[in-house]
């Protein structure tokens, strides 16, 4: 683990809890959550959400899924637990979850694995979701893809969160400043030593919907999220057009995976 990455990342995190349960009601967000939702197509059975923040996704699933979620943050953890008490929130690191072997019908890694990659924990999260996840299990990841867009624009965002961080400088900015670059060749322990199968795969959050979610973040972040609000809803017809034509690999900038355990 790098212990300084570690520990950053969960004060940058702690300090945004305001920035994320004000997100989460975004009409941006919601549309990436019913994609993700529709794609992933869980119907029920014991489910965990690892690195699961404010656990809004979770919120969303089936009413008969058995849902937990699990974070590194106790600020993330305390808020979710409170605005969600139906769900079970616990606070772990991925790679030492409290779980005994072969527990839950599915896993779900939302925007978690490149940090996991950061932290320098990525192998040992992915052994212990092999642990915790029953034979013939699912893994549902939604997370950066190795693109050409991808690079150059997590590379500005990153870029433009250094000069926000100067504006606010008691806080981070709307995600961490550690993120690698991620793609379905980190998830080689599953694919290739544990034998997991990719059963479905599609490209997500086109150039002009990342450019868009970029700059409505960072009036939320400035000025608030009801101004940030409305002009989301204003280029909200404009995210729809984008997702018909450009939601090719090298023009997205992440994508969402279902990896299958096998059964023997």
């Amino acid at each position: 683990m790098n212990q300084t990455i570690f520990i950053k990342e969960k004060q940058e995190w702690d300090a945004n809890l305001s920035f994320y349960t004000t997100e989460e009601k975004s009409i941006f967000k919601k549309y990436l959550n019913k994609k993700a939702l529709n794609f992933f197509l869980i119907k029920g059975g014991t489910v965990i959400d690892i690195g699961c923040a404010t656990g809004e996704f979770l919120e969303i699933l089936p009413k008969k899924c058995k849902k937990y979620g699990v974070d590194f943050s106790q600020t993330f953890v305390g808020y979710a637990a409170k605005k969600r008490p139906a769900i079970k929130f616990v606070k772990a690191s991925a790679d030492k979850l409290p779980f005994k072997n072969n527990y839950f019908d599915g896993i779900i890694f939302k925007g978690t694995l490149h940090h996991l990659k950061a932290q320098g924990i990525l192998k040992e999260s992915l052994m212990e979701a092999d642990r915790v996840l029953k034979k013939g299990g699912k893994i549902y990841i939604h997370d950066r893809c190795r693109s050409f867009a991808g690079k150059i624009l997590h590379d500005l965002a990153i870029n433009l969160r250094k000069k926000l961080k100067k504006i606010k400088l008691n806080q981070a900015t709307c995600a961490s400043n550690h993120e690698p670059n991620f793609g379905t060749r980190d998830l080689s322990y599953l694919i290739n030593t544990k034998k997991y199968k990719v059963s479905n795969q599609q490209y997500v959050l086109n150039f002009v919907f990342f450019l868009m979610v970029c700059f409505t973040n960072t009036v939320q972040y400035v000025v608030g999220f009801q101004i940030a609000e409305v002009l989301r809803y204003i280029l909200y017809p404009l995210v729809l057009l984008s997702d018909l034509f450009f939601n090719q690999k090298n023009l997205t900038i992440e994508e969402f995976i279902i990896l299958q355990k096998p059964l023997k």
